[in-house]
């Protein structure tokens, strides 16, 4: 039963190191090869000890050997891996033929050996992927609701109600920039998304929060034809429950009243008798 033991402790440090030697050969880094490598040699001629050939295999430590001895499994020149990765390889092979004579002469050992390495490989699997599942957790937690920033002129965060504003082809008159109110905000944890918008001009039309705007330059504002919502863009807000609120630092221009009619002052007549006098 000791003996066992001891056998099962090694064949865990040999499954270690395999999970290394295949990492780096998943990888193709001739770095991390040579790191996994050197902590196989470290154990020394441990391959004398093992009597299960099925534990072995079940280590992993042999085919990522095989892998590692090849040129082609890396990204990049590996002659002093390739070399040491071979060395190793040689050694095991050639204790081969006695490791699987001894798990021949007691396969039912051999095979509960087998049984240990696999499960410990699957409770380091499951570790390493409760580990990932925590740090996914982890990066969600961080992620919080988008706050805009004073600097971001786009219209991240934007909701109901909210105006902002679009860049599009000129139309007839030479208006580009437009004016609209969002209606709808689906938007994600980052604040992008798709934004409902009713313009001024009374169409409506789905934009990305992303590539709209939350300001409008004053200059730009004031040079409007179309700077406020019209009739028929204050009749669709209506039927959507919908108040437009200006969410910008920049005061719309007042509506300007109707210019004053000027009036001809009257010309002053004089009588022929008041010239005379």
């Amino acid at each position: 039963a000791a003996a066992e033991a001891e056998e099962a402790a090694l064949l865990a440090r040999l499954a270690r190191c395999g999970a290394e030697l295949g990492k780096a050969a998943s990888e193709g880094d001739p770095a991390a090869a040579i790191k996994a490598l050197g902590s196989l040699e470290a154990l020394g001629d441990v391959e004398n000890s093992i009597t299960s050939y099925e534990g072995l295999g079940a280590t992993g430590v042999i085919q990522a050997l095989k892998q590692l001895k090849k040129q082609k499994t890396y990204k990049a020149d590996a002659t002093h891996a390739i070399d040491q990765a071979t060395k190793l390889f040689e050694r095991w092979k050639a204790a081969n033929g006695a490791i699987q004579a001894r798990n021949d002469a007691d396969p039912v050992r051999a095979r509960r050996l087998k049984a240990g390495v696999e499960e410990l490989i699957k409770k380091a699997k499951a570790a390493e992927e409760e580990v990932e599942e925590e740090e996914e957790e982890f990066d969600e937690e961080e992620v919080t609701p988008m706050v805009v920033a004073e600097n971001d002129r786009t219209a991240r965060g934007v909701q109901r109600g909210d105006r902002l504003w679009a860049l599009f082809d000129r139309d007839e008159h030479g208006q580009e920039w437009w004016g609209g109110t969002v209606i709808q905000a689906d938007l994600n944890a980052r604040g992008d998304g798709d934004v409902d918008v009713v313009f001024d001009d009374g169409e409506r039309e789905v934009m990305r929060a992303k590539e709209c705007f939350r300001r409008c330059e004053a200059g730009i504002l004031r040079s409007l034809r179309q700077a406020r919502p019209n009739k028929k863009a204050e009749r669709r807000l209506k039927q959507c429950g919908v108040v437009p609120r200006e969410n910008h630092e920049i005061r719309l221009p007042p509506s300007k009243p109707a210019a004053p009619t000027k009036k001809k002052a009257a010309k002053k007549t004089t009588s022929v008798g008041a010239r005379a006098q």
